[in-house]
């Protein structure tokens, strides 16, 4: 009993620590991107999450970080601006200032970042004063719950919200996956760690300079996918590369894809003459992969297909899945009709 009270002493101090060295500046912005992603995602999730909501009315209270507007202001605004970074909240919600830490860590990360020669600012919204706007803008149909706070980055005037962790390195993956739809692999061995599913893929697309943050356990658990687009001849295929780009774009919150493109011709011709049918049809050098950890699927990119989103969706559940949140969440999406076998791996022969 004596080790357990000491241990969870010993716990609640460091966090305390940790929160401290955060909040009051302590540790400074560049120390407090050299700790370990787990702690950082400590201080925003989980078991840590009610000393945020302790500390941060005093600290940083709500609406506290970024540019609080209506939804006429938004409008005004937005078309100033091609990328906007959005946090939504809801006045009402007495703890929902929990949330401002991890925008304050957003919007000093952007503070030095130029998306296109352009910064990206941080604006707030209200869903309490604003829910008319934001449902018409975020297609909420009536009485579909819509869990807050949210963080969303407007860009073009298309809205990308994001509907997963509240985890500083998820989210600079959703912004780094909008920003960048397609992924550029221009070398051999490149295009080879980005099909590895056992480990983690280092991105490096501007919004993560200096550092790669990685995302570490929680996207080891999840199914990854990888979809690549080999286009060889770029010009003949404009308008299905913006649509495959703005498809990517849509899938952005979906933490365990990533879509990237190969458009060197050598490149490409190499592949061809490797993989054979398994990524080509036969008289084509421009084709689209999916790759899930048990199966691979190619369609090539002049083919009539369901919208690219749908295809990627569809393709991603494999066609003996186990029932689980992915399978659940997907087919939920997809209103996917679905055969449920029930067995006892205990009793021989049901493993065949």
């Amino acid at each position: 009993r004596f080790q357990t009270c000491q241990m969870w002493r010993l716990s609640f101090l460091l966090a305390v620590f940790i929160t401290f060295c955060l909040f009051e500046g302590g540790l400074g912005n560049d120390a407090m991107k050299d700790l370990p992603p787990d702690v950082l995602a400590k201080l925003f999730e989980g078991q840590n999450q009610h000393l945020s909501r302790r500390e941060c009315e005093k600290r940083l209270p709500h609406f506290t970080v970024g540019k609080k507007m209506t939804g006429t202001q938004f409008k005004k605004f937005s078309k100033n601006w091609k990328v906007l970074f959005v946090g939504i909240s809801n006045s009402s919600c007495t703890d929902c200032c929990w949330s401002e830490p991890m925008l304050e860590f957003i919007a000093k990360k952007l503070e030095r970042f130029k998306y296109r020669r352009r910064s990206i600012p941080v604006v707030r919204l209200d869903y309490q004063t604003d829910k008319d706007f934001l449902d018409k803008e975020l297609k909420i149909k009536p009485n579909e719950p819509f869990e807050l706070p949210k963080v969303a980055m407007y860009k073009n005037g298309n809205w990308q919200v994001y509907t997963s962790h509240w985890n500083p390195a998820f989210i600079v993956n959703f912004m780094s996956k909008v920003l960048y739809p397609l992924y550029p692999l221009t070398v051999r061995q490149e295009i080879e760690d980005f099909l590895n599913l056992t480990e983690e893929f280092k991105e490096d697309t501007p919004i993560y300079k200096p550092l790669y943050q990685p995302m570490g356990l929680m996207l080891k658990l999840a199914m990854p996918l990888r979809v690549i687009l080999f286009l060889s001849d770029k010009d003949e295929y404009e308008e299905e590369l913006l649509s495959l780009r703005k498809d990517a774009e849509r899938l952005s919150s979906k933490d365990n894809l990533r879509v990237g493109i190969v458009t060197d011709k050598d490149l490409i011709r190499d592949l061809k003459r490797e993989k054979g049918r398994e990524w080509f049809d036969d008289y084509s050098v421009n084709s689209v992969i999916l790759v899930t950890r048990t199966e691979t699927h190619k369609v090539d990119i002049s083919a009539d297909t369901v919208p690219w989103d749908v295809w990627i969706t569809k393709k991603s559940i494999a066609t003996v899945s186990p029932l689980n949140m992915f399978f659940k969440r997907t087919a939920e999406q997809l209103n996917y009709p679905a055969v449920l076998t029930v067995l006892d791996s205990k009793v021989e022969g049901n493993s065949n």
